[in-house]
């Protein structure tokens, strides 16, 4: 979800129970009234914008893995700036790794920066 949209948000304490769960506290998040968000599950934008057909998956959004049930994690679709996808195989692991990175200031800034790499270690870094 993108913070620029967050008006308020609220914790209430207290056991609350949701489809059988019970959580120890639940977070409320009011958005701003222009703010119209796309919330998907990480399986269903599997299922829309990858096309991969492995059963074993591993989400990374920006620097964090997702030990969630890919079912109920849901995502503001409208939030994602680019979807990674990479095969990790080696002798133990057998997966397909999906990294979303998502449009926070850090990752649109980086999203500008072009690194041009030269001989004997010369780089030139530059931001468009």
């Amino acid at each position: 979800m993108n913070p620029r949209y967050v008006q308020d948000v609220s914790v209430e304490k207290g056991e609350i129970e949701v489809n059988g769960v019970k959580y120890p506290a639940k977070v409320s998040i009011e958005t701003k009234a222009d703010y119209r968000p796309n919330f998907i599950s990480l399986n269903d934008f599997k299922e829309k914008h990858v096309d991969i057909k492995e059963k074993s998956i591993l989400f990374q959004i920006d620097d964090e893995i997702v030990l969630d049930d890919y079912d109920n994690y849901m995502i503001d679709e409208n939030y994602i700036l680019k979807t990674i996808v990479e095969k990790v195989k080696n002798k133990r692991l057998n997966f397909t790794l999906i990294k979303l990175l998502t449009r926070s200031e850090k990752n649109l800034q980086d999203s500008k920066r072009i690194m041009i790499r030269g001989q004997e270690g010369l780089a030139i870094d530059y931001t468009l």
